[in-house]
């Protein structure tokens, strides 16, 4: 399943973007071949050809890298996994396309419509917790001359609230974020949390205006067209979200 064009705020602005779900695999232990697959799906889905595809060894971290198409061993795949230890992208450069992979955990794209730029972003409750949006936004800022105010953001789909329990060791891990009455709720000793509502409060604190941010309400654990780890078990598979500057 491709779901192409999802965010509509990113639509009015021609960016070219999709989500490659459950008939796909972008799991690293599968192997190349069936990724290397897989991502073509997507390309053929969206018609395009990128000059770069760039995609990372995701750590749930919250490092971003700034990319363009001259960095990597290849036109294409650039010797996945190109960037060690990389949840995040950010490019200014036309037909590079960006690319983070995810199961339950949170894809975001934020883009700059006035400095033509645009990050893809894996955000998994840690990197909720180091505020990777914020660190995006900061790299925009300072390299690009980014005004905050004039973002566009896109959160993509991830588990929902009620099949997403955690313990209290990760409700006290967002006290850095702070307003957790907003995404999270008690469930015995155990909590639930919504991502999508999380992911939503960094961007709001980051000075990302309300009204910009656009939002998926559909869940990888309920859906049948994305896969999800808490419902697939241990040999879940991944999706992948890919967006690009047109050309």
């Amino acid at each position: 399943m491709i779901i192409k064009q999802p965010s509509k705020k990113l639509n009015n602005y021609q960016i070219i973007h999709a989500i490659g779900g459950s008939e796909l695999n972008f799991k690293q232990s599968v192997g190349e071949e069936v990724y290397r697959q897989s991502l073509n799906k997507i390309l053929n889905a969206l018609n395009i050809e990128p000059k770069q595809v760039h995609h990372g060894n995701q750590v749930h971290g919250a490092n971003v890298e700034i990319v363009n198409a001259d960095k990597g061993e290849h036109p294409l795949f650039a010797g996945y996994p190109l960037s060690p230890e990389t949840d995040g992208f950010i490019t200014a450069e036309a037909g590079v396309a960006l690319l983070v992979r995810m199961a339950d955990c949170t894809p975001i794209v934020i883009y700059d419509p006035i400095s033509k730029v645009i990050a893809a972003l894996h955000s998994g409750w840690r990197g909720t917790v180091q505020k990777i949006s914020q660190q995006a936004i900061v790299k925009m800022v300072n390299h690009f001359g980014t005004d905050v105010s004039d973002l566009i953001a896109y959160v993509g789909p991830s588990i929902d609230q009620e099949h997403y329990e955690v313990g209290s060791e990760v409700y006290e891990a967002f006290e850095a974020i702070g307003n957790r009455d907003r995404y999270f709720k008690a469930k015995g000793d155990k909590y639930i949390l919504d991502m999508i509502q999380a992911n939503i409060e960094v961007l709001k604190l980051a000075g990302v205006k309300i009204e910009n941010i656009d939002f998926s309400t559909e869940s990888t654990f309920v859906s049948e067209r994305l896969h999800s780890a808490r419902k697939e078990g241990k040999d879940y598979q991944l999706n992948a979200l890919l967006v690009m500057l047109p050309s």
